[in-house]
């Protein structure tokens, strides 16, 4: 018999947080949930833009710190996450990947 490893048990939990962000989206914005996609292997939610480009929201590590940042294709990765040091709830999450969503899909 094996049991899971502590490593097993982390990427599960942060899957689920995943999978709990993109539900937080659809409750915010229905009409978004067909734009929705998630990973079934990484912590990653993506709201697809007209243009095929994506918001993402995804966990992300740099260095020793690993946060849940909301990126765009025009984004720095390095540099959101240096400035994204504060935690953000799940419906908090969900709103920031929305209105960048909604900002750049104005634009398109």
């Amino acid at each position: 018999m094996s049991f899971p490893t502590a490593d097993m048990v982390n990427g599960m939990m942060r899957l689920t947080e995943a999978r709990a962000i993109a539900e937080k989206i659809k409750q915010q914005r229905p009409d978004l949930a067909d734009r929705l996609v998630t990973s079934d292997t990484r912590p990653l939610v993506r709201l697809v833009l007209p243009d095929s480009r994506s918001v993402a929201c995804g966990l992300v590590q740099l260095g020793n710190v690993v946060n849940w940042i909301v990126t765009t294709p025009d984004s720095d990765l390095e540099a959101d996450m240096e400035h994204r040091f504060d935690t953000h709830t799940k419906d908090e999450l969900a709103a920031m990947t929305i209105a960048a969503y909604d900002e750049l899909a104005a634009r398109a």
